[in-house]
C-alpha cells in the first residue's frame, strides 16, 4: 500500500504531471495516426512510410550520444546553480554559470556543424535505397522534405534537452505537449486529406516551428544569459566530451541496429508491405515503451545531480524507485495493448496490418529488456563514464546477426526472435556489470 501511495503522490509532481500529459496526448493521438494510416495510404505506401521513419533515424549517427552526454554534463553544472522561475535566470555563483553559458554556445556550434553534414548523408542514403524500387510511388520531394523537416526537429530537441539537463521539466513538457499535440493533429489531418508521404515531413516543420517559438517565450532572459554572460575563463568542451562521446558512438550505433534494423532488411527481404506491418508493430510497441520509460527519463538529472554531490543512497534510491514505475506501467500498457486489440471493431483494424500476436509478445517482452538495460546504464553513465560499450556492442552484434538469419531462413513473425534472444543473454550480464562499477565507483557492499 505504501508503494502504491507513493505512485499516485509522485504523478502531482510538476514534472511528473506534465510529462505523463505529454505521453498521455501521445497515447491518444497517435494510435489514431496508427490506425489512419493503414486507412488512407496503400499497402505499398505504408512500407515508404516507415522506411523513411528507420533511415531517418539515422540522426543517431548525428547524435552519437551528444545529446545524452550533454544532458549529463548540463546536470552536473546545474547541481549548485537555481533557476528562478520568477526572474527567469540562472542564480548562483558567477563561476558556475559561465561554465553552463560556455556550455550552451559549446553545444549550438557543435550541433549545427554536424546536422549540417548529416543532412546530405541521409538524403543520398535514401534517395539511392529508394531509387533501385520502381513501384509507382512518388517520393523523391516527399523524401527531401522530410529528411530538412527531421533535421530541424532534432536541433530544437537539443534545446530542449538541454533545459531538461537543469531539471526544467514541467516547462519543457508542456512545450512538447503543445507541439506534439499539434503534430498529431496536422498529421491526421493530412493523412485524411490524401496527401500521403507529404503527412511526414510537413507536420514536423510544424512542431519544430512550435518548439522554436515556445522556447523562445519561456527562457527568453535564461536564453538571452547564456548567449550573452562574459567567459572569463575558456572552458575546452571538446576534450572532455571527445572521449566519452567515442564510447557512446559505438554504444547508440549499436542501438540504432537492434532497433532499426528491421523496416529496411523487411523491405529488402519481403517487400514494402510485410515493411509497413513490421513498422506497425515496432509503432505500437515503443509507444507503450516511451509511456513507461517516462519515469527514467525524469530520473536523469536528478541522477546526475546526485552523483555531482557524493549522494550514492540517493541515486540507489531513484533507480529502484523508477526502474519499479517503468515495469509496472510497461506491463499495464502492454496488457493494454492485447486487450483492445480483442475488441472486434480494433481487432479487425490493428491485426489486419500488423503481424501477429506472437510477433507482439516476443516483441513486447523484447522491450522490457531494453528497459533494465537503459536504466542501469543512465545509473552509471551519470559518473560521466560509458562501462556499458562493449556489453552494447555484442548487443548489437548478436541481434543483427540472429535477425539477418531469421530473415532468409524462417517466418516473418519471428523476425523479432533475434532481439529477444540478445537481451535473454545480455540483462543478467548488464546486472553484473552494474553492481560491479557500483561497487568499484561507491565502496558500496549493500544489496539495493
Amino acid at each position: 500500500m505504501n508503494a502504491v501511495k507513493r505512485f499516485i503522490c509522485s504523478l502531482k509532481d510538476p514534472d511528473v504531471f506534465f510529462t505523463f500529459l505529454n505521453y498521455i496526448v501521445k497515447i491518444f493521438l497517435n494510435p489514431v495516426i496508427v490506425v489512419f494510416i493503414p486507412i488512407f495510404l496503400q499497402e505499398d505506401v505504408q512500407g515508404y512510410w516507415y522506411t523513411f521513419g528507420s533511415i531517418a533515424a539515422l540522426t543517431n549517427y548525428a547524435d552519437l550520444g551528444f545529446t545524452a552526454i550533454m544532458t549529463q554534463y548540463v546536470a552536473h553544472e546545474c547541481a549548485f546553480l537555481t533557476y528562478d522561475k520568477g526572474k527567469k535566470i540562472f542564480l548562483g555563483s558567477s563561476e558556475r554559470i559561465e561554465r553552463l553559458a560556455s556550455l550552451f554556445r559549446f553545444v549550438i556550434r557543435w550541433v549545427g556543424m554536424i546536422l549540417a553534414i548529416a543532412s546530405g548523408v541521409i538524403f543520398t542514403i535514401g534517395f539511392v535505397m529508394f531509387s533501385g524500387y520502381t513501384e509507382g510511388v512518388s517520393w523523391k520531394i516527399q523524401w527531401a522534405l522530410y529528411v530538412g523537416s527531421t533535421i530541424l526537429n532534432f536541433a530544437a530537441e537539443i534545446e530542449l534537452a538541454f533545459f531538461e539537463g537543469c531539471n526544467q521539466f514541467a516547462i519543457t513538457q508542456k512545450i512538447r505537449t503543445v507541439a506534439g499535440g499539434i503534430y498529431c493533429i496536422v498529421t491526421i489531418l493530412l493523412l485524411a486529406a490524401g496527401m500521403g508521404l507529404y503527412a511526414l515531413g510537413i507536420p514536423l516543420l510544424v512542431k519544430a516551428g512550435i518548439v522554436y517559438v515556445m522556447l523562445n517565450r519561456k527562457f527568453q532572459k535564461a536564453l538571452r544569459q547564456l548567449r550573452t554572460c562574459p567567459l572569463t575563463v575558456e572552458v575546452r568542451w571538446i576534450d572532455e566530451f571527445l572521449p566519452l562521446l567515442g564510447r557512446y558512438a559505438v554504444s547508440w550505433i549499436s542501438g540504432y541496429f537492434i532497433t532499426q534494423i528491421y523496416n529496411p532488411l523487411t523491405f529488402a527481404r519481403f517487400g514494402s508491405i510485410a515493411a509497413g506491418k513490421v513498422g506497425y508493430c515496432l509503432s505500437i510497441i515503443q509507444a507503450v515503451y516511451s509511456v513507461a520509460n517516462v519515469w527514467i527519463v525524469l530520473a536523469t538529472p536528478r541522477m546526475n545531480m546526485l552523483e555531482e554531490k557524493k549522494d550514492w543512497a540517493g541515486m540507489d534510491r531513484t533507480l529502484k524507485r523508477n526502474l519499479s514505475y517503468s515495469a509496472v506501467t510497461y506491463g499495464m500498457g502492454i496488457m493494454a495493448v492485447f486487450v483492445l486489440g480483442n475488441i472486434p471493431v480494433l481487432e479487425s483494424i490493428l491485426w489486419m496490418r500488423m503481424l501477429s500476436k506472437t510477433a507482439v509478445l516476443i516483441l513486447s517482452t523484447a522491450y522490457l529488456g531494453s528497459m533494465v538495460i537503459n536504466a542501469l546504464a543512465v545509473y552509471l553513465r551519470a559518473h560521466k563514464r560509458e562501462p556499458f560499450m562493449v556489453l552494447s556492442v555484442c548487443s548489437g552484434v548478436i541481434s543483427s546477426c540472429i535477425t539477418v538469419l531469421l530473415a532468409y531462413t524462417a517466418e516473418i513473425d519471428f523476425i523479432f526472435l533475434g532481439m529477444l534472444l540478445d537481451y535473454v543473454v545480455i540483462v543478467p550480464y548488464g546486472v553484473y556489470l552494474w553492481r560491479k562499477y557500483r561497487r568499484l565507483w561507491h565502496g558500496a557492499k549493500e544489496k539495493i
